[in-house]
């Protein structure tokens, strides 16, 4: 087998539309770029930075350093209550800094039905040394604690999680794939923007790292719908098993499956804020647009039906367009002509803002759009 080696720092690549079939074995040429991608020495856990020597050394807690044992003794919370901190079994050496100190332990991976996110298979916990704010004494204090899916730093990209969309076909060269963004990003998919870092391939598997660059700008955080993808092999599948590489400990990609029950009927959609998504984006005034409520298994409730209105600096416009209640289907929605520049598309519920769970300041769901004018 060939082995195929793509970098994710400015890499040309090639994401294939995905089709209904596979394609045969000679009708698509693999993409391949010569810089090889070389893992560095950092992983990340939920933006904490730890070397990899932490992680392979996996110093106990019994052992840490002096500055250590002091910083997870002292601590505690704002209010003055201790940090609970955890008995030293399992628990090893994260990092320890002159303002910092961070412990860790391996979990069982266990993927969250709710979140196509990277199965989660470390717990940490973080101490940090405060001396500059005006309502605590200076200290050590808890920082964070909570679980995480170690992976490598890309760089300027981020990990997202990966499925596969099916079992793939032993004779087809294409892996298909759905791609869920971790970063935020007011609730896009990431089309154009996931890149393969990494493609090695061997007799008995391939090895895989795709990684995400994240949109400019500030970015609301509902939950990100999945991207298929598409990457095309040198060779037929085969048996061999695909693995992704993106995480500290590689684990085989797995077939996404369905939303329990509960979670289909919407069982958690109580306490999760709606937004929505707009396709294409950037649009044309006068032209058409879909709109898709998020998450999708939420349905529209009699808080949330509503016009669907335009935002921009000089005021809003509504559109005529009503998303009704019941389950959440996409809805056409046509941009008022005479409309240009960045602004939202916004669902104004016909209830009260006050009697109905919205986003920050009663701004109801929206989704940012960019609108331009017509040519010719």
């Amino acid at each position: 087998m060939r082995k195929t080696v793509f970098t994710g720092l400015g890499a040309v690549l090639v994401a294939l539309a995905v089709t209904g079939c596979a394609t045969s074995a000679g009708d698509v040429e693999p993409s391949i770029v010569p810089t090889p991608f070389v893992a560095g020495d950092v992983f990340l856990c939920n933006g904490l930075s730890i070397s990899r020597e932490a992680v392979e050394a996996r110093v106990p807690v019994s052992e840490i350093s002096e500055r250590g044992r002091v910083a997870l003794a002292e601590a505690v919370w704002d209010d003055g209550s201790p940090v609970d901190l955890p008995a030293e079994e399992g628990w090893y050496v994260a990092a320890v800094t002159d303002e910092l100190v961070a412990v860790m332990r391996d979990v069982e991976a266990a993927p969250d039905p709710v979140s196509p996110g990277a199965a989660r298979d470390r717990e940490v916990k973080t101490v940090a040394w405060v001396d500059d704010a005006t309502n605590l004494t200076p200290g050590w204090y808890g920082a964070s604690s909570g679980p995480c899916a170690l992976t490598l730093d890309l760089g300027d990209l981020t990990v997202p999680a990966v499925e596969l969309q099916s079992p793939p076909d032993p004779l087809s060269r294409e892996l298909r794939l759905l791609v869920t963004e971790g970063n935020c990003n007011s609730g896009m998919d990431a089309e154009g923007r996931i890149e393969v870092v990494s493609l090695d391939e061997t007799d008995s598997g391939v090895s895989i790292i795709l990684g995400v660059r994240p949109r400019g700008g500030g970015q609301t955080c509902p939950s990100n719908p999945s991207t298929p993808f598409t990457v095309t092999l040198n060779e037929p599948l085969g048996e061999r098993q695909v693995v992704d590489a993106s995480l500290a400990t590689p684990r085989p990609l797995t077939v996404r499956g369905p939303l329990p029950e509960a979670l289909a009927a919407g069982s958690d959609c109580g306490q999760i804020s709606l937004m929505l998504r707009v396709t294409p984006s950037p649009a044309t005034a006068g032209d058409a647009v879909t709109v898709t409520t998020t998450p999708e298994h939420c349905p529209i409730t009699d808080a949330w039906a509503g016009e669907a209105i335009v935002r921009l600096g000089t005021g809003d416009t509504p559109t005529g367009a009503r998303i009704e209640k019941g389950s959440a289907q996409p809805v056409v929605v046509t941009v008022p002509s005479g409309l240009t520049g960045d602004g939202y598309i916004m669902l104004v519920p016909d209830r009260d803002c006050a009697d109905v769970l919205t986003t920050a300041d009663c701004h109801y769901p929206f989704a940012e759009i960019r609108i331009d004018a017509p040519t010719g």
